[in-house]
């Protein structure tokens, strides 16, 4: 008799944690090329509610991590808290920075697509390097205006290579000359390729 109410309550555990399974499909790719990323990391949070059940996460944690294949696929699983709702978006060190966040659904979500953004690298040349003297550091920013890279000033030599974030569609980014009392932001145009580097030449 035991036996069979073990065997019952297997069963419907069973059956209670596949109503309760979230699948996400997709593909992770370049926001400005299109093309697949292979070996991507995509994450999945979870958002609002209380702290809920420990199946899914609690609120604002990290419910898990997947890696795209060679072609930027992905295909993964979680057994999802019904007093949370979750978020996926993705990155890969070094070469693409966070994607786009979309919200999931709490069963079954196919055909994802998670839009990553890639670095660019500026190779800077500097022409007559006179003004600033004040200036302690210079920053250089692609999307969100975000400040990625960052050398001392006057730097040891008037060429060098510097990192942002790639825009979709704007062919333009910034660099910022900072001192002891203000911060001045300067925006320049240049066709800026995923993974790729671009000569780029401020005047004084």
């Amino acid at each position: 008799m035991i036996y069979v109410a073990l065997l019952i309550l297997l069963a419907f555990s069973s059956c209670t944690d596949e109503l309760r399974t979230t699948t996400v499909e997709g593909v992770a790719v370049d926001i400005k090329t299109g093309k697949p990323v292979p070996y991507a990391h995509i994450n999945v949070t979870s958002s609002g509610g209380g702290n809920g059940e420990l199946l899914g996460g609690s609120s604002g944690s990290t419910v898990g991590s997947w890696d795209t294949d060679a072609d930027g696929k992905f295909s993964f699983s979680f057994i999802h808290n019904n007093k949370l709702s979750y978020e996926v978006g993705g990155n890969k060190h070094q070469l693409y920075h966070s994607s786009n966040i979309l919200a999931i659904k709490r069963k079954k979500n196919k055909d994802v697509k998670i839009e990553l953004y890639p670095f660019s690298w500026l190779k800077v040349h500097l022409k007559d390097v006179a003004p600033a003297k004040n200036a302690t550091k210079i920053s250089f920013s692609g999307l969100f205006n975000l400040p990625t890279s960052s050398i001392d000033w006057p730097p040891a030599d008037t060429t060098f290579t510097v990192k942002i974030i790639s825009k979709k569609d704007e062919e333009t980014f910034s660099y910022w000359l900072y001192n002891y009392r203000e911060v001045t932001r300067y925006e320049l145009s240049a066709k800026l390729n995923s993974l790729d580097t671009t000569d780029v030449f401020i005047n004084y």
